[in-house]
């Protein structure tokens, strides 16, 4: 995955899951030679399908293992 792909697939599944962050941090990783390569081979490794719950699978989870998450 292109670093510009990563990037692009990272803010995509921060935005789909509405979560809280700094944007111009998270695009700054991506901007910076020394991290860009980095931040692109996170993404590529844990955000995919087989790694991300929607949010049914978290309610689910939360719901069975009566742990408590701010959603």
């Amino acid at each position: 995955m292109a670093d510009e792909q990563a990037a692009h697939h990272l803010l995509n599944v921060v935005e789909e899951r509405g979560l809280s962050v700094d944007l111009d941090k998270i695009l700054l990783s991506f901007e910076d030679g020394d991290t860009n390569h980095d931040s692109a081979a996170w993404v590529e490794e844990y955000l995919h399908e087989e790694t991300l719950l929607t949010k049914e699978e978290l309610e689910l989870y939360v719901q069975r293992s009566g742990v408590s998450i701010e959603c």
